[in-house]
């Protein structure tokens, strides 16, 4: 309105747009990890094929929210979780749910919107191929953007002036 002229974007792309360039602006500023970084690389996945059981199990046992889905030649097929697995089906390739995606070079910044969007838990981190290399998870992000905000916090001094001495 301002510049006189309409633009044709809805206002949610639009603070889409402004977050995204907001936090790049940051990362030219501050070291940001990359998610190769916080990635969990001991990754704990699940073939396509087996029954939604061996996974309900495996989720169970391990006390884990969600677990790659793999093909038979190792890709990321998707991901499962327990509420997928409220469902009847024979295999967990049929409950399965799309997964995020990241590279290892991708700045952790990246995963703010897929992590905090109230449906996925954890990033798939894959190689150029699709092969699984690791997870972050939600707190993994959570304790990376505290790094940030607390090395940020403690490299600039606070701009409050402290009364001189008489």
């Amino acid at each position: 309105e301002e510049m006189g002229e309409a633009f044709d974007i809805e206002r949610e792309d639009l603070d889409r747009l402004i977050r995204l360039a907001e936090r790049r602006a940051y990362a030219r500023h501050h070291p940001v990890p990359a998610c190769g970084d916080i990635m969990s690389k001991d990754v704990i996945a699940i073939a396509e094929e087996a029954s939604p059981q061996e996974a309900r199990n495996l989720l169970l046992d391990r006390g884990l929210r969600s677990l790659p889905v793999v093909d038979g030649d190792g890709l990321v097929a998707g991901m499962v979780g327990l509420r997928d697995l409220t469902h009847e089906a024979p295999r967990v390739a049929d409950l399965m749910s799309k997964p995020v995606f990241a590279t290892p070079e991708q700045l952790v910044l990246d995963l703010l919107d897929p992590l905090t969007d109230g449906r996925h838990h954890a990033a798939v981190i894959i190689d150029s191929g699709g092969k699984l290399l690791g997870l972050v998870t939600q707190t993994d992000l959570l304790v990376a953007i505290s790094r940030l905000a607390l090395s940020g916090a403690m490299a600039e001094p606070d701009t409050v002036e402290t009364p001189s001495k008489v």
